[in-house]
């Protein structure tokens, strides 16, 4: 109807909003369902990274929609010195029958050997549909 109609358009009008984003123990269940790590210190060879990510696109694919979200990573540390890249480090790409407007992204990243100190990490969201991007940073602590 004309409601979903328009706010489809306000989506599709808004920028890409990332945010929510946490360092957790294990990966997140759903949307907004996660175990965050205590204090962000990080427990055994990996982190999880997740973040909510609001007005992506979507495009008609058969009898529902696609979504199509690649993520960028920058590894920084504490006075913001850029120690890693990873471009395209992951990709999510679901289709569904209704037309959702909030995803999250999960993304796992192998810490062993990184010093002990603390960190961000900034994930960088492009909407490949709509053609936009949104980022968040996200604190950890390597004990």
């Amino acid at each position: 109807g004309l409601a979903r109609e328009l706010e489809a358009a306000a989506a599709a009008a808004a920028p890409l909003e990332v945010s929510d984003g946490r360092a957790l123990r294990e990966p997140a269940a759903a949307l907004g369902i996660y175990q965050p790590l205590a204090d962000n210190r990080v427990v055994g060879a990996e982190l999880y990274l997740y973040a909510q990510v609001r007005h992506h696109g979507l495009r008609p694919v058969g009898d529902g929609f696609e979504l199509h979200l690649e993520s960028d990573l920058v590894i920084l540390d504490q006075a913001g010195t850029e120690l890693a890249r990873d471009e395209r480090f992951g990709e999510s790409r679901y289709r569904a029958r209704v037309a959702h407007r909030d995803t999250f992204v999960n993304i796992a990243l192998r810490v062993v050997g990184l010093p002990s100190g603390v960190y961000r990490a900034r994930l960088i969201v492009h909407d490949r549909v709509a053609n936009k991007r949104g980022e968040v940073e996200i604190p950890f602590v390597m004990p």
